[in-house]
């Protein structure tokens, strides 16, 4: 039996769970009855142990091997929610690329241990396994250094229909879990248990929308504290003579430049030069096969490619808002938060002192880019408005901001540059404005 679809799937997920050494990711679990020599006797996945009880009598049966059913359900999924069906893609779509790439995989006959979701709602009665022992067991953990622990009597021991059930589990996972910032697999396993149950269509899309209610997709990029974004009120700014004036509305600017996390998380990439392991030893995470400095400015992006990610960012929020580049101007007043120095903390003549403090600059960088959050913001809350990357604008000196590459007096506010649309650079990223209102996408 080919297991590589199973398996790079489990891979997919684990990674933003992370946190220190030796931490132990997420994965399926299900009953086991062991008779006392260790034999299993039987064995099924949690999910549709739940659902025979939770939604009706029966679950779903099939002479087919996994992978066949797993596409039926993937249709199935798309006959009851087209819209759900085509944000999860990405997660179907990735095991076929890694199916030419394998990650480490060890194979073990030990018991593993049990992580977050073994929330289970509903235990089998003793009396389904009389002649042994019934336990919860893991099928799948995943260290954090890239080990894929697959528990093999367990997993053989699956019938075809659970095996497809832990496939489709992972996926509905990933998705809730990069995309919704779900912490459990409750829901889950109720999503795969309709998708398996004996329900029909319209049944099953009225229960998925019910579970669905409360989950809310811009979490899966912003976060819904308030931090991400500064509310700017209107004003006014002036060149440095005041001959000119430009007045500036209402607006919310991100509070820092985009991460290489939230870049991930909209176009499932990292285009970034620093993204590997030495470049962010305490943060670094690796999803499908992808390395993230996640807390570390995206950059090596093209005005073409921030357009790409704006759009998509626009089609799969909806929270209200609609999300662009800064113009210019707004960058700038932004950026001084009312100051008319050179730095928005003032004038630091040939002191690096104090710039170090606020700025990630040529004089202190080291070369490569460092965290959001890393230096002191200015007075309107906002980070690295000076240095780290440098930031695309809308307006004839695209570019603002110096980055972790520039000399003290690129670092000035008032410091312009511009280039191409196509230009990529190490040095440049960007972050995000956003007004209230609806996304219309224009068919040009």
């Amino acid at each position: 039996m080919n297991n590589c679809i199973l398996l790079m799937l489990f891979a997919l997920f684990s990674a933003q769970s992370f946190a220190g050494e030796g931490s132990i990711g997420n994965g399926g679990g299900s009953w086991v009855c062991r008779e006392k020599n260790g034999k299993i006797r039987w064995s099924e996945l949690v999910d549709l142990f739940e659902a025979r009880h939770e939604y009706d009598d029966e679950t779903i049966q099939s002479s087919e091997k996994y992978p066949k059913i797993v596409a039926q359900i993937q249709e199935r999924l798309t006959q009851i929610d087209p819209k759900l069906s085509r944000q999860m893609e990405y997660a179907f779509e990735r095991v076929q690329v890694l199916a030419h790439q394998p990650p480490s995989i060890k194979h073990t006959t030990d018991t593993l241990e049990f992580v977050d979701d073994s929330l289970y709602r509903l235990r089998p009665a003793p009396s389904r396994c009389k002649q042994g022992v019934l336990n919860y067991e893991q099928v799948v953990n995943f260290k954090n250094d890239g080990m894929i622990l697959v528990q093999k009597d367990v997993f053989k021991s699956l019938p075809e229909v659970s095996k497809a059930a832990l496939v489709v589990h992972e996926a509905v996972y990933l998705h809730r879990r990069e995309y919704l910032g779900d912490q459990t697999s409750v829901n889950t396993r109720r999503i795969v248990g309709l998708l398996f149950s004996q329900l029909d269509i319209n049944e099953q899309a009225i229960e998925i929308s019910k579970l669905s209610r409360n989950d809310h997709p811009k979490e899966r990029v912003f976060s819904d504290d308030g931090s991400d974004f500064v509310f700017i009120s209107h004003g006014m700014i002036s060149n440095k003579d005041r001959s000119v004036y430009h007045i500036v509305g209402d607006f919310e600017i991100q509070s820092t430049e985009v991460t290489q996390l939230q870049w991930f998380q909209v176009m499932q990439s990292n285009p970034s030069t620093f993204s590997s392991e030495k470049d962010c030893p305490r943060d670094w995470i690796m999803i499908a096969g992808v390395g993230i400095c996640p807390r570390n400015p995206v950059e090596n992006v093209s005005m073409h490619d921030v357009r790409k990610f704006i759009g998509q960012l626009n089609r799969a929020q909806d929270d209200g808002f609609v999300y662009g580049l800064p113009g210019e101007y707004q960058w700038e007043y932004a950026a001084r938060a009312g100051a008319t120095t050179s730095f928005s903390f003032g004038d630091v003549g040939d002191q690096y002192e104090q710039l170090r403090s606020y700025a990630w600059g040529k004089p202190f960088s080291k070369g490569v880019t460092h965290p959001v959050r890393s230096r002191f913001p200015n007075a309107w809350k906002l980070f690295d408005m000076t240095g780290n990357v440098k930031e695309w604008v809308d307006g004839d000196c695209n570019v603002r901001g110096g980055s972790y590459n520039s000399s003290m007096d690129e670092l000035r506010l008032a410091y312009r540059e511009r280039y191409s649309p196509n230009t990529r650079s190490s040095e440049i990223g960007f972050r995000l404005v956003r007004s209230p209102g609806m996304f219309v996408e224009l068919d040009y």
